[in-house]
């Protein structure tokens, strides 16, 4: 399905997006936005609703990078850690814009230029400059050291240091994917109230800050969670 997107040049002073998802916690709700976005390009952003933090990127088909950020880790280190910390129902996706891949990049870096002018509490992007990979691209710093690596140069026990950190941030390629007997978990509110839904105790436990082990000892016990949780399975 081709797009047939034309770019616009009006000013992010306040962002204005043309779609906004909520309620991404919920399994059928996140099928249904991942329908919607499948085979659209365009410009997105990753809204933290507890802290107003923003992720701005783009992509060829939202519905992948959407399933990328949620499901499979696929994103960056400070988008992650406070996806662990206040879990999903306390973000929102929108898309700022949708347009054609030949204009994509020069439509990412517009909005990234806006991003970029804010508060530095207010960004989960660590690079100004938009690039096809998820990230950041690498510095000219970084180029060399990574050319010293390939050519058999000493590196400085800083920059060994560096790259073992980084390899460790690397999901593996099964990182998010369900198995089929996998369990759902559902947290509910004190009050009974349905607050979320995970397809599998490993999804339910990474988004909580937690092990899987230690949310089984929870699992139908009416034992609260973290002040806050009642963990059921369906």
């Amino acid at each position: 399905m081709a797009n047939n997107y034309s770019a616009t040049n009006r000013s992010p002073a306040q962002l204005n997006p043309v779609r906004e998802y909520n309620n991404l916690h919920l399994t059928e709700n996140f099928r249904s936005i991942m329908l919607a976005l499948k085979e659209v390009t365009g410009i997105y952003c990753i809204i933290c609703t507890t802290n107003g933090c923003m992720y701005i990127g783009s992509a060829v088909d939202l519905s992948k990078r959407l399933a990328e950020h949620f499901l499979y880790g696929k994103t960056n280190s400070h988008l992650q850690r406070a996806l662990n910390l206040y879990t999903l129902e306390h973000f929102k996706f929108q898309i700022l814009e949708m347009c054609n891949i030949d204009v994509l990049l020069e439509r990412e870096q517009f909005y990234l230029d806006w991003l970029f002018c804010q508060p530095d509490n207010l960004r989960f992007n660590f690079c100004p400059n938009a690039s096809t990979r998820l990230g950041a691209t690498h510095s000219d710093q970084t180029k060399q050291k990574i050319s010293d690596a390939l050519t058999g140069r000493s590196l400085s026990e800083e920059t060994k240091a560096k790259m073992s950190e980084s390899h460790k941030q690397t999901p593996h390629p099964n990182t998010g994917k369900v198995a089929q007997n996998a369990m759902k978990i559902l947290l509910y509110s004190q009050d009974n109230i349905l607050m979320g839904e995970f397809t599998s105790q490993i999804l339910a436990a990474k988004r909580l800050g937690t092990t899987p082990k230690t949310l089984r000892k929870y699992i139908g016990t009416h034992t609260i969670f973290k002040g806050k949780y009642i963990i059921k399975s369906d």
